[in-house]
């Protein structure tokens, strides 16, 4: 049960951290918004269904990557 608790402390502390960062600006806004606004974007973006095209874009650009890299990688083997 104590393994349970510290896998979840990383990332909850990954993102107290960020959001502090954040909200002290320590880094522009625009390029480490704050997990808060990230959430509200992304939630904006699936109700709306303009999510669903980017991650289909994003999807087909890793398969392709990994098409091509592959043969290079089995090439060592």
């Amino acid at each position: 049960m104590r393994t349970d608790t510290r896998k979840l402390m990383s990332p909850l502390g990954l993102l107290i951290v960020w959001e502090m960062i954040a909200r002290l600006n320590w880094v522009d806004p625009f390029f480490l918004p704050a997990p808060r606004a990230v959430w509200g974007e992304l939630q904006k973006m699936v109700v709306s269904g303009e999510i669903f095209p980017h991650i289909g874009v994003s999807l087909a650009r890793a398969v392709s990557g990994y098409r091509w890299t592959r043969p290079a990688g089995s090439a060592w083997i």
